[in-house]
């Protein structure tokens, strides 16, 4: 129910079993808690819808990475002066972001963007649309300021289900075509990461991003080969899918791509925890997959080599940079006062065997 007597429309489902939802405060930013009998997932709605949190309650796991500062208050932070690459960075808590219109810092059509644009910087509004002991549902909708984008996305949790589903629609707000980039951006820590993983996924190719973004990559810059093998500098062949391929100290990004199915999947499997994560997507929108991985390198702002982190996020686009992928056609095109909608879906799985596929309802079909 909404408690009307509150100066704050505070959503107060007294509920404490099944699906359930809560509303929180946390260092004086809106939350918002959906939870089953499997998950909990928290959203911080006064910064990008920001996912800070998926806890597996059986082991008492989040998946997600947290920087080092985690969560900052807004309100009452001043920066010292303006970031070059945007202020992305400086309030850059860890979790999952939905990115867009991504690819600065440039100008596009007369708007300065930053990097990874607005979308994860300003609050987002939300509304329950089905609160039952079966079923959690929410409705998060934003409007960019200086791009004419806006977002509705629905966040489904369902009962004694393991999945976490997505519907996302952007849309044109004016007469005029609009080209951006898109991700969803979500990090995994070391709580479940390891030298055992594995990276599964049905991408057929993998571009490496190389030493010109990070200086201690293994890897030279646009190096192509097909998935997941790779050579590096030195000329010793690698397999990206297993993180003990990552040396110490080292910092690395590559793009993936080359989906042939509609359904474009990647899963994580840890068979020291007997725990995989998945997620499956739509390749007709996230065309490219990011791999992002970070193994205490990264020195200087902003990580200063604090971080062993894996990044595998769905992207329309290829580099971070709006510019280019315009150049490379990778950018994504939406017609005046035009929609792109999309599903996508993340899942946990227990067991570490080998995948074959994963489906939009979260269903695993193991090698």
């Amino acid at each position: 129910m909404i408690c009307e007597e509150m100066d704050v429309m505070d959503y107060c489902s007294d509920r404490n079993y099944g699906c359930r939802i809560k509303e929180f405060s946390f260092r004086g930013l809106k939350m918002l808690e959906l939870e089953n009998e499997v998950l909990k997932v928290s959203i911080i709605l006064d910064k990008g819808a920001d996912i800070y949190e998926i806890t597996y309650k059986k082991l008492d796991l989040d998946f997600l990475w947290k920087k080092p500062n985690g969560i900052r208050e807004t309100k009452n932070h001043i920066l010292s002066n303006p970031a070059t690459l945007g202020n992305f960075e400086d309030y850059y808590a860890g979790g999952w972001q939905d990115v867009f219109a991504g690819g600065g810092p440039t100008n596009y059509k007369g708007a300065d963007l930053g990097l990874h644009g607005e979308s994860a910087l300003i609050p987002w509004q939300y509304k329950v649309l089905v609160d039952k002991e079966e079923e959690v549902s929410i409705e998060l909708t934003c409007s960019l300021n200086r791009i004419p984008l806006s977002s509705t996305k629905t966040i489904t949790l369902k009962s004694n289900n393991s999945s976490i589903f997505f519907n996302e629609i952007m849309k044109n707000e004016c007469s005029e075509d609009i080209e951006f980039i898109w991700g969803q951006h979500p990090v995994y820590s070391d709580l479940f990461v390891n030298d055992d993983c594995y990276v599964e996924t049905n991408a057929k190719n993998v571009i490496a991003s190389g030493a010109g973004t990070y200086p201690n990559s293994d890897y030279k810059e646009d190096e192509k080969s097909s998935w997941p093998n790779m050579e590096t500098k030195d000329g010793e062949n690698t397999n990206l899918s297993k993180m003990s391929a990552g040396k110490s100290g080292s910092a690395e990004l590559f793009f993936l791509g080359g989906f042939e199915e509609e359904e474009a999947w990647y899963a994580l499997r840890n068979p020291r925890k007997n725990l995989s994560i998945g997620m499956v997507f739509d390749s007709k929108v996230y065309k490219h997959l990011w791999m992002w991985r970070v193994f205490n390198g990264s020195p200087g702002y902003p990580l200063y080599g604090r971080s062993y982190h894996l990044a595998l996020e769905p992207f329309s686009s290829y580099p971070n940079n709006l510019d280019e992928a315009i150049k490379n056609k990778t950018a994504l095109s939406i017609k005046g006062n035009s929609l792109i909608e999309t599903n996508y879906t993340f899942v946990v799985f227990e067991g570490s065997d080998k995948v074959k596929r994963i489906d939009k309802t979260g269903n695993i079909l193991a090698k």
